[in-house]
């Protein structure tokens, strides 16, 4: 009996890792293509030309040239890394305030925080062009940096606030009644304890910053592209593809390389649960 349940199991667990396998070949597949396309011509030979933007100009449609792609890789990550650290910056500090204080309002402001991180960016665009004009920010990167954390920071605190109420208090008392500081307990105990939520806004902001499209498209006129920019520029006018599959496939793939590396640095910092223990 116990060995046919057992034969049952198994049986399901095949099952189920068959599905997962078809599901993950649909997301598998567009990445295998992307890399072989990379280094292949139209007739499938290998062939590193279609890297040419990475160290010369590349003409590509009606006059127009693809600027060599160093530029705009060095802005995209200035911009991805500046609004992560502003984020986590103000994120931190906002989040353990609102979890471990009692204020007036404080049940409304939890509220309003949900709310607002459902307004959907486009529909504020009129406002943010008005915003940024009326502060000298417009064209500046630094002002669609704030854009982009004004956006996202009732979410994030949000989020951020739920890993600090899971923060026992016996933890910042033990800490004090040692004779720790306020500041010393929350950097050298509830930091540490809170360091995958952290890891979890860092890379979720850094992303949404690598792969900001059209703020930086309407806001920032006549200054060097970022890599997001840098590909929507093989379209033309038609939205069509204006260069050859090859460059666009490679310079996709450049595009993805910093996303996989930040994921394979932090992968453990997200897997790992941190639990504190509390002396008697």
């Amino acid at each position: 009996m116990l060995i046919k349940k057992r034969e049952d199991q198994v049986k399901g667990a095949w099952r189920y890792i068959f599905l997962l396998s078809i599901f993950s070949l649909i997301i598998v597949i567009p990445y295998a293509w992307l890399v072989a396309r990379a280094f292949t011509t139209n007739t499938g030979e290998f062939t590193l030309s279609n890297w040419s933007f990475m160290w010369k100009e590349t003409p590509y449609f009606r006059g127009l040239v693809l600027p060599v792609v160093w530029k705009s890789f060095g802005l995209s990550l200035l911009f991805a890394s500046g609004t992560a650290i502003l984020m986590l910056a103000l994120t931190i500090p906002t989040a353990y305030a609102i979890s471990r204080t009692k204020f007036p309002g404080r049940p409304l402001l939890t509220k309003l925080m949900i709310i607002l991180d459902a307004f959907p960016t486009v529909a504020l665009l009129i406002g943010f062009f008005y915003v940024l004009n009326a502060f000298g920010l417009m064209n500046s990167y630094f002002g669609v940096i704030l854009i982009k954390v004004g956006m996202s920071l009732p979410g994030t605190i949000w989020l951020m606030k739920s890993f600090f109420d899971h923060v026992p208090w016996e933890l910042e008392w033990a800490a004090i009644v040692d004779g720790a500081t306020r500041f010393k307990t929350f950097t050298k105990i509830i930091i540490p304890v809170v360091k995958p939520g952290a890891a979890v806004i860092l890379i979720n902001s850094f992303l949404s910053g690598w792969g900001e499209y059209i703020l930086l498209n309407l806001f920032i006129i006549g200054k060097s592209t970022t890599m997001s920019t840098f590909i929507g520029m093989t379209l033309n006018n038609e939205g069509k593809i204006a260069v050859p599959f090859g460059i666009l496939a490679a310079a996709s793939l450049l595009y993805v390389i910093p996303v996989v590396i930040l994921f394979s640095i932090s992968q453990k910092t997200l897997l790992s649960v941190q639990q504190g223990g509390i002396k008697n």
